[in-house]
């Protein structure tokens, strides 16, 4: 479906458009059976899992690796700022 290819390489770029396209497709074949088509067109569901692969595919790279350096400085920053602290250790 060349709509699901569009959105993906357009939202993703083309290496990981491709990845989101292959993935909106398996994850179409695995929940067929959730397709009801008195709740829209079979283009409008294979849509909806696209945006949703690509939105999940744009949030896991933009987590920050804890080892990288800027990983590691923000979490330095984080644990100076008190958080993930437990409460009683934070200062009042």
């Amino acid at each position: 479906m060349p709509a699901v290819r569009r959105l993906t390489h357009a939202v993703l770029g083309s290496a990981s458009g491709q990845d989101a396209t292959q993935e909106t497709f398996l994850r179409a074949l695995a929940s067929l059976e959730s397709f009801d088509p008195a709740r829209g067109e079979v283009r409008s569901w294979f849509l909806g899992i696209a945006r949703n692969v690509a939105f999940e595919t744009l949030r896991a790279q933009k987590r920050v690796d804890i080892g990288s350096d800027e990983g590691l400085a923000l979490f330095e920053l984080a644990q100076g700022a008190g958080w993930g602290a437990e409460p009683s250790d934070r200062d009042s």
